[in-house]
């Protein structure tokens, strides 16, 4: 069986540097993956990409309501307070509670699977993802993010850092 390599940055612009070099998937949470294995799937057959670990990142936790009413959520955040009573809900429903003690923001957007339950009540909402890289930083709406099933509009460079 051949290796992966792993990747454990400290920092967010570490894992960019680390993401813009190798191209390696971003892992948090690793829900998707606990799905597969309680299926017997193990890890994705024939994944052969380095994985960055990036649930160690305190750049892309917490959840803040801004002077202007919108809210940040970063990308490894779960639930909230201040966060919409629409996300909340969606989040209560989310599989066993194993997954949703896991499972990240970011990663449910940035997985695109027709089975995540964030993506929805994010474009109701008019949600925005904020992508980053070494070179800089866009926004793009949720509902432009997400091109198909599994296909999103992520650069090999970038990483999902919080949802406005």
């Amino acid at each position: 069986m051949e290796e992966v390599k792993c990747y454990m940055p400290q920092t967010l612009a570490e894992a960019l540097q680390i993401r813009k070099e190798t191209g390696a998937q971003p892992l948090a949470g690793g829900s998707d993956l606990m799905v597969a294995n309680s299926r017997g799937a193990g890890i994705v057959p024939g994944f052969k990409k380095p994985i960055l670990i990036i649930s160690n990142l305190p750049e892309l936790k917490g959840i803040r309501r801004l002077d202007d009413g919108t809210v940040e959520i970063g990308a490894l955040s779960t639930s909230s307070p201040v966060t919409h009573p629409l996300l909340k809900d969606a989040a209560s429903r989310m599989g066993a509670i194993a997954l949703r003690n896991s499972a990240t923001i970011g990663g449910n957007i940035g997985n695109a699977s027709p089975k995540g339950d964030m993506p929805q009540p994010l474009i109701l909402l008019d949600a925005e993802v904020v992508l980053q890289s070494v070179d800089g930083q866009r926004r793009m709406k949720v509902d432009d993010f997400i091109i198909k099933t599994k296909v999103t509009a992520i650069r090999d460079d970038e990483l999902i850092t919080k949802v406005v």
